[in-house]
């Protein structure tokens, strides 16, 4: 098996995941400040509310996502021993 692959495969599955994240994150805060017309916003800031922590929330999910990357750059898998 070889460790190497792996480690690619989720090192590419973990960069689709910040991108995910940063997009959603993104779309998620435009709609916090755009979301409502301003009479809207002043009657009902649960739209914003909402959005505001979605976006947050993808923050850290792309913060995890960074870290996690850079943990794998360091990571250096040993050969499996001759079984």
């Amino acid at each position: 098996m070889d460790k190497q692959a792996l480690v690619i495969q989720l090192v590419l599955a973990i960069r689709e995941s910040a991108s995910n994240a940063a997009r959603a994150g993104a779309a998620a805060a435009e709609v916090a400040r755009e979301g409502a017309t301003a009479n809207e916003k002043r009657e009902d800031s649960r739209l914003a509310l909402e959005y505001g922590g979605l976006a947050l929330g993808q923050g850290r999910r792309l913060e995890r996502a960074k870290e996690d990357l850079a943990a794998l750059e360091r990571f250096r898998p040993r050969p499996l021993a001759p079984g």
